[in-house]
Protein backbone atom coordinates (compact mmCIF):
# COMPACT_ATOMS: atom_id res chain seq x y z
CA UNK A 1 0.00 0.00 0.00
CA UNK A 2 3.09 2.47 0.85
CA UNK A 3 4.61 1.54 -2.02
CA UNK A 4 1.59 2.12 -4.32
CA UNK A 5 0.73 5.16 -2.70
CA UNK A 6 4.66 6.86 -3.55
CA UNK A 7 4.26 5.43 -7.19
CA UNK A 8 1.20 7.49 -7.46
CA UNK A 9 2.36 10.69 -5.43
CA UNK A 10 5.72 10.38 -5.26
CA UNK A 11 7.71 13.29 -4.54
CA UNK A 12 10.36 15.26 -7.36
CA UNK A 13 12.81 18.17 -7.13
CA UNK A 14 13.32 18.85 -3.53
CA UNK A 15 14.33 21.22 -2.36
CA UNK A 16 12.76 24.65 -1.71
CA UNK A 17 10.14 26.07 -5.00
CA UNK A 18 6.57 25.24 -5.42
CA UNK A 19 5.21 21.76 -3.80
CA UNK A 20 1.66 21.04 -5.84
CA UNK A 21 0.98 24.19 -6.32
CA UNK A 22 1.94 25.44 -2.82
CA UNK A 23 5.27 26.61 -1.32
CA UNK A 24 7.36 24.01 -0.65
CA UNK A 25 6.58 21.83 2.70
CA UNK A 26 10.11 22.12 3.77
CA UNK A 27 9.75 26.13 3.57
CA UNK A 28 6.65 25.90 6.33
CA UNK A 29 8.10 23.53 8.90
CA UNK A 30 11.89 24.05 8.52
CA UNK A 31 13.04 24.75 12.11
CA UNK A 32 10.72 22.41 13.61
CA UNK A 33 13.40 20.39 14.89
CA UNK A 34 13.11 16.11 16.71
CA UNK A 35 13.45 17.89 19.87
CA UNK A 36 9.85 20.10 19.18
CA UNK A 37 7.49 16.92 17.02
CA UNK A 38 4.33 18.83 18.16
CA UNK A 39 5.56 21.72 16.27
CA UNK A 40 6.16 20.11 13.11
CA UNK A 41 3.30 17.90 13.39
CA UNK A 42 1.15 21.28 13.66
CA UNK A 43 2.69 22.67 10.70
CA UNK A 44 2.41 19.81 8.43
CA UNK A 45 -0.99 19.02 9.50
CA UNK A 46 -1.79 23.06 8.68
CA UNK A 47 0.38 22.72 4.98
CA UNK A 48 -1.77 19.58 4.67
CA UNK A 49 -5.86 20.78 5.08
CA UNK A 50 -4.23 24.12 3.43
CA UNK A 51 -4.47 21.68 0.38
CA UNK A 52 -8.07 22.12 0.49
CA UNK A 53 -9.53 19.91 -2.11
CA UNK A 54 -5.97 19.48 -4.04
CA UNK A 55 -5.90 15.78 -2.83
CA UNK A 56 -2.55 15.00 -5.56
CA UNK A 57 -0.61 17.83 -3.41
CA UNK A 58 -2.24 16.71 -0.04
CA UNK A 59 -1.31 13.05 -1.03
CA UNK A 60 2.30 14.36 -2.35
CA UNK A 61 3.37 16.13 1.06
CA UNK A 62 2.48 12.93 3.30
CA UNK A 63 4.75 10.95 1.25
CA UNK A 64 6.78 13.54 1.43
CA UNK A 65 6.66 13.69 5.32
CA UNK A 66 7.08 9.97 5.49
CA UNK A 67 10.48 10.04 3.39
CA UNK A 68 11.53 12.26 6.82
CA UNK A 69 13.54 10.87 9.39
CA UNK A 70 10.65 11.63 11.51
CA UNK A 71 8.20 10.14 9.64
CA UNK A 72 4.32 11.03 9.84
CA UNK A 73 1.60 10.13 12.38
CA UNK A 74 -1.84 9.61 13.14
CA UNK A 75 -2.55 13.76 12.97
CA UNK A 76 -1.06 13.97 9.56
CA UNK A 77 -2.72 11.13 8.06
CA UNK A 78 -6.08 12.24 9.56
CA UNK A 79 -5.63 16.00 7.63
CA UNK A 80 -4.38 13.92 4.49
CA UNK A 81 -8.08 11.83 4.53
CA UNK A 82 -9.82 14.74 5.16
CA UNK A 83 -8.70 16.61 2.15
CA UNK A 84 -9.41 13.23 -0.39
CA UNK A 85 -12.92 13.62 1.51
CA UNK A 86 -13.19 17.24 0.13
CA UNK A 87 -12.34 16.37 -2.93
CA UNK A 88 -14.75 13.27 -2.77
CA UNK A 89 -12.17 10.70 -2.99
CA UNK A 90 -12.86 7.98 -1.33
CA UNK A 91 -10.64 5.20 -2.55
CA UNK A 92 -7.61 7.19 -1.41
CA UNK A 93 -9.11 8.06 1.88
CA UNK A 94 -9.85 4.12 2.05
CA UNK A 95 -6.63 3.18 1.10
CA UNK A 96 -4.60 5.60 3.60
CA UNK A 97 -6.40 4.20 6.55
CA UNK A 98 -4.77 1.05 5.54
CA UNK A 99 -1.37 2.58 4.92
CA UNK A 100 -1.37 4.21 8.62
CA UNK A 101 -2.38 0.98 10.36
CA UNK A 102 0.20 -0.79 8.41
CA UNK A 103 2.70 1.59 9.64
CA UNK A 104 1.64 1.52 13.04
CA UNK A 105 -0.36 4.44 13.41
CA UNK A 106 -3.85 3.45 15.30
CA UNK A 107 -6.75 5.52 13.39
CA UNK A 108 -8.94 7.46 16.09
CA UNK A 109 -12.60 8.65 15.45
CA UNK A 110 -11.64 11.62 13.98
CA UNK A 111 -9.89 9.85 11.26
CA UNK A 112 -12.60 7.27 10.92
CA UNK A 113 -15.19 10.14 10.23
CA UNK A 114 -12.77 11.51 8.02
CA UNK A 115 -12.84 8.41 5.95
CA UNK A 116 -16.47 7.74 6.63
CA UNK A 117 -17.21 11.14 4.92
CA UNK A 118 -15.01 10.54 1.61
CA UNK A 119 -16.92 7.48 1.08
CA UNK A 120 -20.44 9.18 1.41
CA UNK A 121 -19.27 12.11 -0.96
CA UNK A 122 -17.82 9.63 -3.22
CA UNK A 123 -21.24 7.69 -3.47
CA UNK A 124 -19.85 4.73 -1.64
CA UNK A 125 -22.65 5.20 1.14
CA UNK A 126 -22.64 1.49 2.01
CA UNK A 127 -18.93 1.42 2.70
CA UNK A 128 -19.00 4.25 4.76
CA UNK A 129 -21.20 2.60 7.25
CA UNK A 130 -19.29 -0.48 7.08
CA UNK A 131 -16.32 1.51 8.20
CA UNK A 132 -18.60 3.03 11.11
CA UNK A 133 -19.58 -0.52 12.03
CA UNK A 134 -15.51 -1.06 12.26
CA UNK A 135 -14.64 1.61 14.22
CA UNK A 136 -17.36 0.31 17.06
CA UNK A 137 -16.32 -2.88 16.85
CA UNK A 138 -12.27 -1.25 17.59
CA UNK A 139 -14.06 -0.03 20.73
CA UNK A 140 -13.86 3.64 19.60
CA UNK A 141 -16.45 5.79 20.77
CA UNK A 142 -17.24 8.41 17.89
CA UNK A 143 -17.50 11.88 18.27
CA UNK A 144 -19.92 13.53 17.14
CA UNK A 145 -18.60 14.62 13.72
CA UNK A 146 -18.39 10.58 13.46
CA UNK A 147 -22.15 10.36 13.67
CA UNK A 148 -22.71 13.17 11.68
CA UNK A 149 -20.89 11.32 8.58
CA UNK A 150 -22.70 7.47 9.95
CA UNK A 151 -25.80 9.65 9.49
CA UNK A 152 -24.65 11.14 6.36
CA UNK A 153 -24.35 7.75 4.59
CA UNK A 154 -27.71 6.87 6.00
CA UNK A 155 -29.32 9.85 4.91
CA UNK A 156 -28.08 9.56 1.17
CA UNK A 157 -28.27 5.47 0.98
CA UNK A 158 -32.30 5.93 2.76
CA UNK A 159 -31.23 3.83 5.93
CA UNK A 160 -33.48 5.26 8.25
CA UNK A 161 -33.64 2.06 10.02
CA UNK A 162 -30.10 2.59 10.79
CA UNK A 163 -30.18 6.67 11.16
CA UNK A 164 -33.30 6.43 14.03
CA UNK A 165 -30.78 3.86 15.73
CA UNK A 166 -27.71 6.23 15.72
CA UNK A 167 -29.69 8.78 16.26
CA UNK A 168 -31.29 6.40 19.88
CA UNK A 169 -27.49 5.59 20.66
CA UNK A 170 -26.55 9.70 20.47
CA UNK A 171 -29.10 9.97 23.06
CA UNK A 172 -28.70 6.79 25.07
CA UNK A 173 -24.71 8.63 26.06
CA UNK A 174 -27.02 11.45 27.47
CA UNK A 175 -25.67 13.62 24.80
CA UNK A 176 -27.86 15.93 22.32
CA UNK A 177 -27.75 15.37 18.70
CA UNK A 178 -26.35 17.96 16.67
CA UNK A 179 -28.30 19.94 13.60
CA UNK A 180 -27.01 18.04 11.45
CA UNK A 181 -27.72 14.66 12.92
CA UNK A 182 -31.29 15.32 12.48
CA UNK A 183 -30.71 16.42 9.37
CA UNK A 184 -29.41 13.80 7.91
CA UNK A 185 -32.00 11.50 9.64
CA UNK A 186 -34.94 13.43 8.33
CA UNK A 187 -32.96 13.24 5.02
CA UNK A 188 -32.80 9.31 5.33
CA UNK A 189 -36.40 8.68 6.21
CA UNK A 190 -37.36 10.66 3.02
CA UNK A 191 -35.00 8.73 0.61
CA UNK A 192 -36.79 5.63 2.37
CA UNK A 193 -40.14 6.43 1.58
CA UNK A 194 -41.01 7.27 4.90
CA UNK A 195 -42.40 10.60 5.91
CA UNK A 196 -44.08 10.02 8.70
CA UNK A 197 -40.67 9.00 10.00
CA UNK A 198 -39.39 12.17 8.55
CA UNK A 199 -41.43 14.29 10.66
CA UNK A 200 -41.26 11.88 14.25
CA UNK A 201 -37.50 13.26 13.85
CA UNK A 202 -38.43 16.34 13.25
CA UNK A 203 -40.78 16.57 16.50
CA UNK A 204 -37.51 15.20 17.75
CA UNK A 205 -35.27 18.12 16.77
CA UNK A 206 -37.85 20.32 17.81
CA UNK A 207 -38.74 19.06 21.08
CA UNK A 208 -34.25 19.12 21.73
CA UNK A 209 -33.98 22.76 20.35
CA UNK A 210 -34.46 25.49 23.30
CA UNK A 211 -37.81 26.25 24.25
CA UNK A 212 -39.96 29.26 22.49
CA UNK A 213 -42.78 31.14 23.70
CA UNK A 214 -44.79 28.21 21.45
CA UNK A 215 -43.26 25.40 23.09
CA UNK A 216 -41.23 23.77 21.99
CA UNK A 217 -38.31 25.16 20.19
CA UNK A 218 -37.38 25.33 16.23
CA UNK A 219 -35.36 22.96 14.39
CA UNK A 220 -32.71 24.50 12.27
CA UNK A 221 -33.79 25.14 8.89
CA UNK A 222 -31.88 22.66 7.31
CA UNK A 223 -33.99 19.85 9.22
CA UNK A 224 -37.40 21.70 7.79
CA UNK A 225 -36.20 21.34 4.56
CA UNK A 226 -35.24 17.98 4.63
CA UNK A 227 -38.73 17.25 5.74
CA UNK A 228 -40.34 19.16 3.49
CA UNK A 229 -38.81 17.25 0.46
CA UNK A 230 -39.82 14.24 2.11
CA UNK A 231 -43.42 15.15 1.77
CA UNK A 232 -42.43 16.00 -1.99
CA UNK A 233 -40.92 12.41 -2.69
CA UNK A 234 -44.35 11.30 -1.24
CA UNK A 235 -46.53 13.92 -2.74
CA UNK A 236 -48.09 15.08 0.75
CA UNK A 237 -48.99 18.52 -0.29
CA UNK A 238 -51.37 18.95 2.82
CA UNK A 239 -48.96 18.27 5.10
CA UNK A 240 -46.49 19.98 2.99
CA UNK A 241 -48.19 23.37 3.63
CA UNK A 242 -48.53 22.73 6.85
CA UNK A 243 -44.87 22.33 7.93
CA UNK A 244 -44.47 25.76 5.43
CA UNK A 245 -46.58 26.95 7.99
CA UNK A 246 -45.63 26.06 11.33
CA UNK A 247 -41.65 27.48 10.50
CA UNK A 248 -43.26 30.95 10.43
CA UNK A 249 -45.05 29.92 14.27
CA UNK A 250 -41.95 28.71 15.18
CA UNK A 251 -40.02 31.76 14.09
CA UNK A 252 -37.87 29.80 11.21
CA UNK A 253 -37.43 31.99 8.10
CA UNK A 254 -38.50 29.42 5.24
CA UNK A 255 -35.19 30.30 2.81
CA UNK A 256 -35.30 29.53 -1.10
CA UNK A 257 -34.90 25.81 -0.68
CA UNK A 258 -38.19 25.49 1.32
CA UNK A 259 -40.48 27.74 -0.46
CA UNK A 260 -39.54 25.61 -4.07
CA UNK A 261 -39.91 22.40 -2.35
CA UNK A 262 -43.57 23.16 -1.28
CA UNK A 263 -44.57 24.39 -4.74
CA UNK A 264 -42.89 22.00 -6.68
CA UNK A 265 -45.19 19.51 -4.16
CA UNK A 266 -48.26 21.39 -4.67
CA UNK A 267 -47.81 21.57 -8.91
CA UNK A 268 -47.11 18.14 -8.46
CA UNK A 269 -50.51 17.26 -7.18
CA UNK A 270 -51.98 19.77 -9.29
CA UNK A 271 -52.92 22.23 -6.19
CA UNK A 272 -52.41 25.52 -8.94
CA UNK A 273 -53.98 27.95 -6.72
CA UNK A 274 -51.81 26.69 -3.48
CA UNK A 275 -48.28 26.80 -5.78
CA UNK A 276 -49.25 30.26 -7.76
CA UNK A 277 -49.87 31.55 -3.66
CA UNK A 278 -46.20 30.43 -2.72
CA UNK A 279 -45.02 31.91 -6.14
CA UNK A 280 -46.44 35.10 -4.80
CA UNK A 281 -44.94 34.54 -1.11
CA UNK A 282 -41.43 33.13 -2.36
CA UNK A 283 -41.60 36.62 -4.22
CA UNK A 284 -42.74 38.89 -1.20
CA UNK A 285 -39.98 37.41 1.29
CA UNK A 286 -37.40 38.40 -1.45
CA UNK A 287 -36.91 34.99 -2.74
CA UNK A 288 -36.41 34.32 -6.39
CA UNK A 289 -38.38 31.03 -7.02
CA UNK A 290 -36.56 28.40 -9.03
CA UNK A 291 -36.95 27.17 -12.76
CA UNK A 292 -37.98 24.17 -11.50
CA UNK A 293 -41.09 25.68 -8.67
CA UNK A 294 -41.69 28.12 -11.77
CA UNK A 295 -42.11 26.02 -14.51
CA UNK A 296 -43.76 23.09 -12.42
CA UNK A 297 -46.73 25.50 -11.79
CA UNK A 298 -47.19 25.79 -15.53
CA UNK A 299 -47.12 22.35 -16.24
CA UNK A 300 -49.70 22.34 -13.50
CA UNK A 301 -52.01 24.63 -15.28
CA UNK A 302 -51.07 22.72 -18.69
CA UNK A 303 -52.26 19.61 -17.43
CA UNK A 304 -55.76 20.47 -16.12
CA UNK A 305 -56.58 21.95 -19.43
CA UNK A 306 -56.20 25.17 -17.97
CA UNK A 307 -54.53 26.78 -20.99
CA UNK A 308 -54.96 30.46 -20.32
CA UNK A 309 -53.63 30.34 -16.78
CA UNK A 310 -50.23 29.10 -18.32
CA UNK A 311 -50.09 31.62 -20.19
CA UNK A 312 -51.09 34.49 -18.38
CA UNK A 313 -48.35 32.90 -15.88
CA UNK A 314 -45.75 32.63 -18.73
CA UNK A 315 -46.15 35.87 -19.23
CA UNK A 316 -45.48 37.10 -15.74
CA UNK A 317 -42.12 35.13 -15.69
CA UNK A 318 -39.83 38.36 -15.76
CA UNK A 319 -41.24 39.50 -12.23
CA UNK A 320 -40.21 36.20 -10.96
CA UNK A 321 -36.66 37.56 -12.41
CA UNK A 322 -37.37 34.64 -14.57
CA UNK A 323 -37.36 33.98 -18.23
CA UNK A 324 -39.32 30.95 -19.80
CA UNK A 325 -37.30 28.23 -20.99
CA UNK A 326 -37.94 24.93 -23.35
CA UNK A 327 -39.74 23.10 -20.66
CA UNK A 328 -42.76 26.33 -20.10
CA UNK A 329 -43.07 26.51 -24.06
CA UNK A 330 -43.76 22.76 -24.42
CA UNK A 331 -46.88 23.55 -22.22
CA UNK A 332 -47.99 26.30 -24.71
CA UNK A 333 -47.04 23.88 -27.55
CA UNK A 334 -49.59 21.50 -25.78
CA UNK A 335 -52.16 24.22 -26.06
CA UNK A 336 -51.45 24.89 -29.65
CA UNK A 337 -51.69 21.20 -30.47
CA UNK A 338 -55.10 21.14 -28.83
CA UNK A 339 -57.61 23.82 -29.22
CA UNK A 340 -54.99 25.89 -32.19
CA UNK A 341 -54.82 29.10 -30.28
CA UNK A 342 -52.10 31.09 -29.18
CA UNK A 343 -49.72 31.29 -32.18
CA UNK A 344 -48.89 34.72 -31.30
CA UNK A 345 -47.94 34.05 -27.90
CA UNK A 346 -45.89 31.03 -28.91
CA UNK A 347 -44.17 32.82 -31.65
CA UNK A 348 -42.44 34.94 -29.84
CA UNK A 349 -40.41 32.23 -28.16
CA UNK A 350 -39.30 30.56 -31.57
CA UNK A 351 -35.91 30.32 -30.03
CA UNK A 352 -36.91 28.19 -27.72
CA UNK A 353 -35.49 24.77 -28.25
CA UNK A 354 -38.73 22.20 -27.97
CA UNK A 355 -36.99 18.76 -28.18
CA UNK A 356 -38.11 18.36 -24.28
CA UNK A 357 -41.99 19.02 -25.20
CA UNK A 358 -43.86 16.14 -23.11
CA UNK A 359 -47.23 14.73 -24.08
CA UNK A 360 -50.41 16.38 -22.75
CA UNK A 361 -51.92 13.11 -21.71
CA UNK A 362 -48.78 12.40 -18.88
CA UNK A 363 -49.92 12.57 -15.93
CA UNK A 364 -48.61 15.81 -14.18
CA UNK A 365 -46.81 13.92 -11.26
CA UNK A 366 -45.07 11.94 -13.69
CA UNK A 367 -43.68 14.86 -16.23
CA UNK A 368 -42.91 16.97 -12.73
CA UNK A 369 -40.68 14.50 -12.16
CA UNK A 370 -39.24 13.62 -15.84
CA UNK A 371 -38.70 17.83 -15.63
CA UNK A 372 -37.16 17.85 -12.13
CA UNK A 373 -34.11 15.55 -13.20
Amino acid sequence: MNSMLNMKYGTSGGGRGTFGGYENPNGLWHGATPENPFERSKRINHFIRKCGTDWEAALKCLNKVREEREGANAYIYTAAIDVCARARRWQEAVDLLVSMEMEGFLPNSHTFAGAINACVRGGKWDKGLALFDMMQKRGLQPHMGAYEAALGACGRGGHFGRAQTILAAIEAEASTPSNKCYEEAIRACGNGGEWQAALSVLALAEASAPSSPNGAGPASVQSYVAALQALEKAGRSSEALTLLDGMAVKGVEPNYLAYNTAILTCAASGLTVEALALLERTRCAGNKPSSAAFNGCVVAYSSKGQFEEAVALMERASDFGLSPDAFAASSELNRIQVDGAGAGFFESYEDVDLGVALDVDEPPKKRARKWNR
